[in-house]
């Protein structure tokens, strides 16, 4: 259990699943590199559930380079979007070292108590979060309503599950605000995140809605970005965050750290660029790049854009 439990997603994947299902669950207080690939190699974990940074972490962790990793019977993503690039790597790390599972993607929110769809393990598809569980029902609606959309079709996520939430506590206008009875009489949870159902069924998230940049009026989504920057060779994480600009209202400007500290940063930008061009619509192409060696984390370990936009407008506040 690398999640904190304080984490909807801790809590039921690292603890809940584990008691159920009577199960040791291991726990891991403070990540760091070091202690999880102790961990790993003294404990042999059958099973782990974490956000794609910890993945990555594993990926370049030197202390399990040599690992048996044999262990392992089933190890799924959440908490925000997989790149399918760090999925192919994680998935060729294992098999280097004696395993033969896959990082099968999911999906949830601690409105329904964290998971309700899943990449099955005979049929998982990367890029998608798979199929709701058993008893789960999901569907795509137009933003703003309750009409459902046909496959293929964008739209806000909504669930409905023997698990959802009551409501907040002591908020009865924001539980309002989420729960909505349909005409089919059930309540379903109005999840604020973006996307489409394929179809066959699977669901594939694109974007919280509440992370979406207008440039000149158009929606642009960070996700989508990063997605196409960190395919690029050479580059391990990127963000995307708007920034002010005085006629189209926002541009995109991109936090990208390389793989490699000593890196050409000047052909990889340009690397950033060209791909840029080639998938993505003029308005999120990026107008500014920045490299660092690390992006500010949440406590759950996912890359944290509030604070690289505070961050970001305060230095622009000082430059006035």
């Amino acid at each position: 259990t690398i999640l904190p439990l304080f984490h909807g997603f801790g809590l039921c994947m690292g603890l809940h699943t584990m008691l159920a299902n009577g199960m040791c669950s291991i726990l891991v207080p403070q990540f760091s590199p070091d202690v999880l690939a102790q961990v790993i190699i003294k404990n042999k974990p059958s099973f782990i559930a974490a956000v794609p940074t910890l993945f990555e972490g594993i990926l370049k962790n030197p202390g399990l380079a040599k690992a048996d990793l044999s262990c392992l019977k089933a190890v799924f993503c959440g908490g925000d979007t997989l790149p399918i690039d760090l999925k192919e790597r994680f998935d060729r790390f294992v098999k280097e070292r004696g395993g033969s599972i896959v990082l099968r993607e999911g999906y949830g929110l601690t409105e329904t108590v964290t998971v309700c769809a899943v990449n099955p393990e005979l049929d998982s598809r990367p890029g998608t979060v798979g199929l709701p569980l058993a008893d789960v029902l999901m569907k795509v609606v137009e933003m703003g309503t309750e009409n459902e959309l046909e496959p293929g079709q964008e739209g806000e996520f909504c669930v409905h599950a023997p698990t959802i939430m009551l409501g907040y506590l002591n908020d009865e206008e924001a539980t309002a605000e989420a729960i909505h009875k349909h005409q089919d009489g059930l309540n379903w949870v109005h999840t604020g995140d973006f996307g489409f159902m394929d179809q066959d069924g699977y669901f594939h998230f694109v974007q919280r809605l509440k992370r979406i940049l207008k440039v000149s009026g158009v929606p642009v989504f960070p996700s989508q970005i990063e997605d196409v920057v960190v395919a690029v060779p050479g580059i391990s994480m990127a963000c995307a965050i708007g920034v002010p600009h005085p006629y189209k209202m926002q541009v995109v400007k991109l936090f990208v750290v390389p793989e490699d500290d000593q890196a050409d940063q000047e052909a990889l930008k340009k690397s950033i660029q060209q791909a840029a061009e080639k998938h993505l619509i003029k308005y999120a192409q990026p107008r500014e790049i920045e490299f660092c060696t690390d992006l500010p984390r949440t406590k759950v370990g996912k890359i944290d854009y509030v604070e690289l936009e505070r961050q970001e407008s305060l230095r622009r506040e000082q430059a006035l």
